[in-house]
């Protein structure tokens, strides 16, 4: 017997007992209780600070109740994952029907990944049954909420480049920052929005002994407890607009494993952002408003425009190993990724400020590139461009040389002999495809207004 058939047959069901939430001076403590029988349990904790009161202390318990019990189903996942147990039992809380088949969908998909590196089969049949027999007297929020956007900020690009369309339309915004890191805070203080929303989230270290001790560990989406995160947090300080800043780009696949396609990035795609909407609608708010900011939009677009906003060129970081030490560590995909996206429109003085370093000029990232240019397979598991974007950028970036009449350093001299080559890809084009710079994409949800600013900038 396997490693995951063994914990499935030793811990064949998970609980997701209970949960509370209760005011400690100007924050809001949640906490969760979960349990993989016989003896282990898990507690983890979320604090969201200085709670509005004069919100808080208007909004009706059964109303605070649905959106906490759902964010303990979205955490609930990072633990479940440990023993992939075959049933969830949900002893807090009630789901309907099309609810179970919403979350069993969103296990399945989200941890798409997780199955893929530790060769799960969650195509067999009853992989998992999410059980619920518990009632409750939980309610939809039916209140109309302000007209105004919190914008969740990690720190990189994308919000930056949220930030500063919401200001240039005069938006009422602040930022919601989860365990904020360096980066983020210099973002919001150079972004000078209005209002922060700061929230602190505490794994519980029994899970990372599980771990250590043999147990199944990997990627969850994310970004699909961030959303839930964020619309708890619009009811509980009054704002309509969530906004987060998912592209195009996350639609792409990174493989295909047992017949489905593998995305790293599924809870930031188009996909789930139509579904987690709906989901929204039926179960939670009327009046909050999910959207993703820059979904029409690639992240080498998104870094033609960020490319005016040089403010923030000292700030922000998109690498995730350097997040604890606010760098950049220039060996990632998410490091070459942005690099290639940035390069084509920023000089090379700015550009040497802001990664220290002239990624094109290491030559051990010579097989990083094969692979997030398609060349290798599979695509790198975090979040970068398109192998069709990356490709636009090293061709652009080489154009730019070739203008400067500057050689090409190694990177790209390899890029060009054996990548653009082989790709039929000619660096002396005007472009090999002149409309990814101003593509749009009509799958959104974008507000005309906000279209409308996007799709001018994009043209220019």
């Amino acid at each position: 017997m396997d490693k995951v058939a063994s914990l499935r047959d030793k811990h064949p069901t998970f609980l997701y007992e209970s949960f509370d939430y209760k005011k400690e001076g100007d924050s809001l403590v949640i906490s969760f209780l979960f349990e993989i029988p016989p003896s282990i349990k898990f507690n983890p904790k979320v604090t969201i600070e200085n709670i509005n009161q004069a919100v808080f202390s208007t909004l009706d318990e059964a109303i605070v109740k649905n959106f906490v019990f759902n964010l303990g189903l979205i955490e609930m996942i990072s633990y479940w994952k440990a023993t992939c147990s075959p049933t969830i039992e949900i002893k807090t809380g009630s789901l309907d029907r099309n609810q179970i088949v919403w979350w069993k969908n969103l296990l399945i998909e989200g941890l798409g990944e997780f199955f893929y590196r530790n060769n799960i089969n969650f195509n067999e049949g009853n992989f998992v049954n999410i059980i619920n027999d518990a009632k409750n007297n939980y309610q939809k929020d039916k209140n109309t909420h302000k007209d105004r956007y919190v914008v969740l900020n990690s720190g990189g690009r994308d919000s930056t480049v949220s930030l500063e369309v919401l200001k240039e339309l005069k938006k009422e915004v602040s930022v919601l920052m989860l365990n904020p890191t360096v980066a983020s805070i210099a973002v919001k203080n150079e972004s000078q929005a209005k209002d922060q929303i700061v929230v602190t989230r505490e794994i519980d270290k029994k899970l990372l002994e599980l771990n250590a001790n043999g147990y199944l560990n990997g990627h969850t989406p994310f970004s699909a407890y961030l959303a839930f995160l964020s619309v708890l947090c619009a009811l509980l300080f009054d704002y309509k607009f969530v906004i987060s800043s998912n592209e195009r780009s996350s639609n792409e696949e990174n493989i295909e494993f047992l017949g489905e396609k593998i995305n790293h990035q599924y809870s930031k795609s188009f996909e789930f952002e139509k579904s987690f909407r709906v989901y929204l609608k039926e179960n939670l708010a009327d009046d909050i408003e999910y959207i993703s900011l820059l979904r029409p939009l690639y992240e080498i677009q998104i870094s033609k425009l960020f490319s005016t906003y040089n403010k923030y060129f000292k700030v922000f970081k998109s690498c995730n190993r350097g997040q604890v030490t606010d760098s950049w560590c220039g060996k990632c995909p998410k490091c070459l990724s942005t690099y290639i996206s940035l390069y084509p429109f920023v000089n090379k003085k700015e550009l040497s400020g802001i990664f220290n370093e002239d990624l094109y000029a290491k030559k051990d990232l010579s097989n990083l590139l094969l692979y997030i240019t398609g060349i290798e397979k599979p695509k790198p598991f975090e979040c970068v461009g398109t192998y069709e974007e990356i490709l636009e950028g090293i061709r652009l970036s080489i154009k730019k040389l070739n203008e400067e009449n500057e050689s090409l350093p190694y990177l790209l001299g390899y890029a060009k002999e054996n990548i653009l080559n082989k790709q039929n890809f000619s660096a002396n084009k005007n472009s090999h495809r002149p409309e990814i710079l101003t593509a749009w994409d009509d799958d959104n949800f974008l507000p005309r207004e906000i279209a409308e600013n996007l799709k001018t900038k994009i043209k220019k």
